[in-house]
């Protein structure tokens, strides 16, 4: 026997995964990787290979929807980011959750367009983690809730975090060197995400409804999601893994 550790608590997928490859490889794999295989989607930027500009046709099972996102080496604090323009997307097909908890590290790049879904399924119909119509507000959106409200700044990267309880819904914006910018928590009649099992595809970048404007313009380094509610503590746990803190 090499090691051996016991916890009095319950531990997520996410810090299993964390305590394993110290284990096995010692504390500076720790942070080698965003994606442990517990998580619904996972996307990293640091996967893509290519030069500066390289269409990003494919990403973690996702394919380009409309214009190919494109590959920036330093997109994001000098790290390695996919920039969507207002015509490009990815999806996935897959099946709705019952509830989700859904994180991207990403930017904003100006105040155009509205809506500028980050990544969810349907439009006004499941989940989606998006700004809020034409405001520097982000919504962890269900059905037509709209709510809660978080702010944020247009050309400043954050980890967005949204989760869904089944009855209320939690965003978060978290900066860049992992304090919480802003969170809240709403109770409301279309928390709820319908129809759990429901083929839907997963879209990045764009809602199933493509109409002009409505496509998210700006750089995303990360993607990680879900098919579960997850504590206020593991989404700050999340999200400074996705920072690398």
């Amino acid at each position: 026997i090499r090691s051996i550790v016991a916890y009095k608590a319950a531990f997520t997928d996410i810090d299993v995964g964390n305590l394993v490859k110290k284990m096995l490889f010692g504390t500076a794999a720790m942070s080698s990787t965003l994606c442990y295989g517990t998580e619904w989607v996972c996307l990293n930027a640091d996967d893509i290979s290519g030069n500066e500009n390289t269409a990003v046709t494919s990403w973690g099972g996702f394919s380009s929807l409309y214009d190919a996102p494109i590959l920036k080496k330093t997109g994001i604090n000098g790290l390695p980011a996919i920039q969507f323009s207002a015509n490009s997307g990815l999806k996935r097909d897959d099946t709705t959750p019952s509830q989700v908890t859904a994180c991207a590290y990403a930017m904003y790049s100006d105040s155009t367009g509205y809506w500028n879904q980050i990544v969810g399924q349907g439009h006004d119909q499941y989940w989606v983690l998006r700004r809020y119509g034409d405001q520097n507000k982000m919504t962890m959106h269900t059905q037509n809730s709209n709510e809660p409200l978080a702010a944020f700044d247009y050309g400043k990267p954050y980890v967005f975090c949204g989760v869904n309880r089944g009855s209320s819904n939690t965003v978060w914006v978290f900066n860049s060197d992992g304090s919480v910018s802003g969170s809240l928590t709403s109770s409301c009649s279309q928390c709820t995400i319908p129809a759990a099992g429901t083929s839907k595809e997963i879209m990045v970048g764009w809602s199933s409804l493509k109409k002009n404007g409505e496509g998210f313009k700006g750089l995303i380094r990360s993607i990680v999601v879900y098919k579960s509610a997850f504590s206020d503590a593991d989404v700050v746990s999340i999200a400074r893994r996705m920072l690398g803190k």
